[in-house]
């Protein structure tokens, strides 16, 4: 008997490494936010240890002592005392249900995010197995998603980001997926699957962050404008059936309608207002004629009404730069991180001057002279240290992977929907942030996406050479 096969695999770990691949991403995600909050922070660095295994400086602070306040007021009056967002902190209201249920203690999160940062890293070896990497290749892509030290700033502290990232990239998925089951080969279950897959990253970016609706609205303009012309073609060939033709159709183009009908960040409209300068208003918010000048309170600063553009693209660029100055503005007033404050982006033409630098920051900041300067606090700087070894790596697989991996999958429709929707969301973060230290959070999540896209053409590369070499060898 071969011993080879006296031990027999378990079934699962036949059928999907997919699950040995999510436990694995689990197990790390829970050991080291655990090693966080009781060994490393109390122990080897007390300096930035604010207690309950939270970092000094952080928003996690406040979050916690407000989700800790919820959960006591709902043992005492019920669950009726929740609220999604206590003081504005959505946040909070996630964590203030694991208080209840297990402990008032930021490690009682640590199981949740786990979960959640290894089912990212699952979507994302998934997504990498889809356009045709080796499942070794498409772990090893992923496990950078997932091991990254950065990430710990959200899987062992209070913040959002896990709900977040998991939301977008399932989204992404639905709509990757959606777009592969309009062939005839595939499963009618395939298409509900996907748009299931849809719905439930929805709920998850909305229920963290509601500006997240609005990036899904024009993440699924991207998707349609890239996956339609495909649709259409297959359908007029007859490689998609009519049904599928027309339920894939209604999602790709009625999906983006639709989400511009969701609850709005109302955050970066309390901030505009119309100032005395303004002529030939009716009242209305932002809306306006020619000529209108509009006030961004937060920073004093104006934003010149564009005539040639359409009112909506006018105000979702103008909304941007009210984010912008939010983040540039005195409550961000302490971060060490600040970058190109000093641009003044007044117009459209402004936003479109920016659009290079906006690029360059969104994809390669913090740059190296990021890396060495001291923060403004030790956990700042340690932080530095840690994004600047992350950063060389990222500008390894990005600059030499990502091209080999265009040109190696070219011809795929879902590495372009995969692409275009990340850059596309780096580039917002670029210009919404002007703070690389969060800007590096926003963006972690669909620019290391394209670093594993990145990582595993590169992979693929190295090892069509081998094979080339082997063969070489055995002639």
């Amino acid at each position: 008997m071969n011993p080879s096969s006296a031990i027999a695999p378990l079934p699962f770990a036949r059928k999907s490494p997919l699950v040995l691949a999510w436990v694995a991403f689990a197990v790390y995600a829970a050991l080291a936010a655990a090693l966080i909050q009781f060994v490393i922070l109390p122990h080897v660095i007390p300096a930035l240890h604010a207690g309950h295994g939270l970092i000094k400086d952080g928003d996690s602070i406040g979050y916690h002592q407000i989700a800790a306040s919820m959960a006591a007021e709902i043992d005492r009056v019920g669950w009726r005392a929740w609220s999604p967002a206590p003081e504005g902190h959505i946040a909070a209201g996630l964590a203030a249900p694991f208080y209840v249920l297990i402990t008032p203690e930021p490690w009682s999160l640590i199981p949740v995010n786990a979960m959640l940062h290894a089912t990212a890293g699952v979507i994302v070896m998934y997504l990498l197995r889809l356009l045709g990497a080796t499942t070794g290749i498409a772990f090893a892509g992923a496990s950078l998603w997932v091991g990254f030290p950065s990430t710990m700033q959200w899987v062992s502290q209070i913040q959002k980001d896990c709900y977040f990232q998991v939301g977008m990239l399932c989204a992404m998925l639905g709509w990757v997926q959606l777009w592969r089951a309009t062939r005839r080969e595939c499963p009618p279950r395939a298409m509900i699957n996907a748009i299931l897959l849809i719905a439930a990253g929805v709920l998850l970016t909305g229920m963290a962050r509601t500006v997240g609706f609005e990036l899904l609205q024009a993440g699924g303009i991207i998707f349609a404008c890239v996956a339609m012309p495909s649709l259409v073609r297959n359908w007029w060939s007859g490689k998609t059936g009519g049904l599928r033709f027309a339920v894939s159709t209604a999602v790709f183009l009625l999906l983006p309608a639709a989400l511009a009908h969701t609850p709005r960040d109302h955050r970066m409209d309390h901030n505009i207002v119309l100032t005395a300068e303004t002529g030939g208003m009716h009242g209305e918010e932002t809306g306006g004629t020619h000529g209108d000048r509009v006030k961004i309170l937060c920073c004093i600063e104006y934003w010149d009404r564009t005539p040639i553009l359409p009112a909506s693209i006018d105000r979702a660029l103008l909304r941007l730069i009210v984010a912008r100055s939010g983040y540039g503005g005195a409550s961000y007033a302490n971060a060490g991180s600040h970058i190109d404050l000093d641009v003044k982006i007044r117009n459209a033409l402004d936003f479109a001057a920016y659009l290079p630098r906006a690029v360059q920051v969104g994809f390669l900041g913090p740059f190296p002279a990021h890396w060495i300067a001291p923060g403004a606090s030790p956990g700042g700087t340690l932080m530095r240290i840690a994004a600047g070894i992350e950063m060389t790596i990222v500008y390894a697989v990005l600059l030499l992977g990502l091209p080999l991996a265009i040109w190696r999958w070219r011809g795929r429709v879902e590495l372009w929907m995969c692409i275009l929707f990340c850059s596309a969301l780096v580039t917002v973060f670029a210009y919404a942030t002007p703070n690389l230290g969060t800007l590096y959070r926003l963006r972690f999540g669909f620019e290391m996406t394209l670093a594993a896209v990145g990582f595993a053409g590169l992979g693929m590369a190295i090892r069509d050479a081998r094979s080339r070499r082997h063969l070489r060898q055995s002639t």
